[in-house]
């Protein structure tokens, strides 16, 4: 078990009450927009981060190690967005202590006039591929959903616009 203490979704390790959930989000969301330490520190952070080369690497295992490794560039290199702001999303992780991004899969088939099938870069090969990895907001996120063992599964997501619920594997 991961140790988390945990109730119905909601999770009790923070020592402050009023930090946790989307109260705990909104506290740290003014913190990090109104303190000018908070604010400094975490644009240097992610100035160090931006900094960061990435490559991708697949297993090595199998005939086809390099076709693997871009095919999986070529799929991030095809998103709606930009790799490196989809880390700007990721790194909202700092300030809040986790960052979700829901995956939106497509297929590409090549300058299609349907979003759901469109690729920038004119793929044609009918592989499904990330399409984005939209940011959902952490002051949106009202409990989560857990395995036996304590690892999250999904989240739910309260949608402000309407008030629904939904749940985000």
């Amino acid at each position: 078990d991961t140790g988390t203490r945990r109730n119905s979704g909601y999770t009790y390790d923070e020592f402050i009450p009023e930090l946790r959930s989307i109260n705990g989000a909104e506290i740290y969301d003014e913190m990090r927009k109104n303190d000018g330490t908070i604010s400094g520190i975490l644009t240097m952070i992610n100035q160090l981060l931006y900094n960061v080369t990435w490559d991708f690497k697949t297993d090595g295992i199998g005939n086809d190690y390099e076709n693997r490794t871009i095919l999986t560039a070529s799929m991030f290199d095809d998103m709606e967005k930009p790799f490196t702001q989809v880390l700007s999303d990721v790194y909202t992780f700092l300030p809040f202590g986790y960052s979700t991004l829901e995956t939106v899969w497509k297929r590409r088939l090549g300058r299609n006039k349907d979003k759901r099938f469109h690729s920038k870069n004119n793929y044609n090969d009918g592989l499904w591929a990330p399409r984005k990895l939209p940011l959902r907001s952490q002051k949106t996120i009202v409990r989560w959903a857990f395995d036996p063992t304590g690892t999250p599964i999904a989240l739910v997501q309260n949608i402000p616009v309407d008030g629904r619920e939904v749940t985000i594997p």
